[in-house]
């Protein structure tokens, strides 16, 4: 790849932006587990050396919930084509009624939304 630019899945390069973005929004994303690295080397692209990544999230399948936080532990460190670490700080939980409903006795776990921000080291 040239210098600025990554592959994308078709190994077609995205072009690296001159300027980074103040504020990206990744909503509901880190249950999505393979793209995990993906996706950070995507935010580390396109957001701003001062920019705040707003993270909100929620347990589709609890059991899982450490697989899905794992997002933010290889957030916190380095990764791969020189990506960069950020900053990781879970900000605020909202308990919601009613959502995701199965009935399994996991509900109102799967209720608990979540916000977390990342930002450049």
């Amino acid at each position: 790849a040239a210098a600025g630019a990554a592959e994308g899945a078709e190994g077609a390069e995205i072009p690296a932006p001159a300027v980074g973005f103040d504020m990206v929004f990744m909503c509901d994303l880190v249950f999505n587990r393979s793209q995990h690295e993906k996706l950070l080397l995507t935010l580390a692209r396109t957001l701003a050396q001062d920019g705040t990544c707003y993270v909100t999230y929620s347990h589709h399948d609890p059991s899982k919930a450490p697989l899905d936080m794992q997002f933010f532990e290889l957030a916190a460190q380095a990764g791969e084509k020189g990506r960069p670490a950020f900053v990781v700080e879970q900000v605020k939980m909202w308990q919601m009624v009613d959502i995701f409903l199965e009935h399994d006795g996991l509900d109102e776990e799967r209720g608990k939304v979540m916000l977390a921000t990342l930002r450049r080291q």
